[in-house]
């Protein structure tokens, strides 16, 4: 869970928050829902692909007018101005932007662009499955080891999660002061975990080359499943930071 809590001090009065990468739209929901009794508080939320607002808005009429969406890579943020946001939000998107190697730095450097002086950037991220996380949670490494096989050999590019370190590292060089940090483990039934994973997988299926790929994937998926059918539990280590933009490097 993104530590939206670390808000409840702020007047949101209007402020503008930025959701970089909407996805299927869950932590955008997550925000409407936090934010729906604050009138003068806008949002808007890019994404790479399109994005229709119509389902949050039917959830959410209140939100209409403040709620508005940009199709954009989170490296450009295009029609962003410079110190115009309040508010930044990124939930688990910063690993698809580094599918490119680097190319976090390019959206941590962008972020700081379009912050204000003073600005909350929210981050939340998994683990690298390499990190010492991996073997504490061989499941959830085996659930990624498959998933990023599948992503290549469907010629495309796999999420390329980045150490809580070298993130650091990188905010501070960028001057956020890094206000509070959390690791977690987020728990998820079979019953919820095994069906999102199958839909990643019937995804993917379609994009792969050749009969011997497909057989290959449907071993490591009944492999997968009956070792999550008998632990019952997949267990995902995350980290979450609040990082508070002071200002010009």
């Amino acid at each position: 869970m993104l530590p939206l809590d670390e808000i409840d001090a702020m007047d949101l009065q209007n402020k503008t928050i930025l959701e970089v990468g909407t996805g299927n739209g869950g932590t955008t929901l997550e925000i409407l829902e936090y934010i729906q009794n604050e009138p003068t508080t806008r949002l808007i939320t890019t994404d790479l692909n399109a994005v229709d607002l119509n389902p949050f808005i039917s959830q959410f009429p209140d939100m209409k007018e403040r709620l508005s969406f940009i199709q954009t890579d989170a490296t450009e943020l295009l029609s962003i101005k410079p110190n115009s946001v309040d508010i930044l939000i990124v939930d688990y998107t910063l690993c698809a932007i580094n599918s490119i190697s680097g190319k976090f730095l390019d959206a941590l450097n962008k972020f700081k662009e379009v912050l204000k002086p003073n600005g909350l950037l929210l981050l939340e991220e998994e683990f690298p499955i390499d990190s010492p996380k991996g073997k504490e949670h061989p499941l959830w490494k085996m659930q990624w080891q498959i998933l990023k096989r599948m992503v290549i050999l469907a010629g495309k590019l796999p999420n390329n999660e980045i150490p809580l370190g070298d993130l650091k590292k990188s905010l501070k060089i960028l001057n956020f002061n890094i206000e509070n940090e959390i690791t977690g483990i987020t728990t998820l039934a079979f019953e919820e975990a095994y069906p999102h994973f199958q839909n990643r997988i019937t995804h993917l299926k379609r994009f792969l080359p050749n009969f011997w790929s497909i057989w290959a994937l449907s071993l490591s998926k009944i492999n997968f499943r009956m070792r999550l059918k008998r632990a019952q539990l997949l267990h995902i280590p995350y980290y979450s930071l609040c990082c508070r933009n002071l200002g010009p490097k």
